[in-house]
């Protein structure tokens, strides 16, 4: 199993990490702890990472008209 760590996770969506614990939080993106530690399942993280992305690429867009 490959795991992200939500600090990852915030990078690679290029969103803040304070999004992504809120995610965590609402059960949004599926984690647990591992060696005490808080991750997330890269299976659970890439859907979420493509949808933020697109989230984001489509709130530029309407910016940027």
């Amino acid at each position: 199993m490959h795991f992200r760590t939500p600090e990852q996770v915030a990078v690679n969506a290029r969103i803040s990490l304070r999004t992504v614990h809120r995610s965590l939080a609402n059960g949004t993106l599926r984690s647990r702890l591992l060696d005490g530690r808080r991750v997330a399942e890269a299976k659970d993280a890439e859907p979420y990472v493509r949808k933020r992305r697109a989230l984001r690429a489509a709130s530029e867009a309407l910016r940027a008209s």
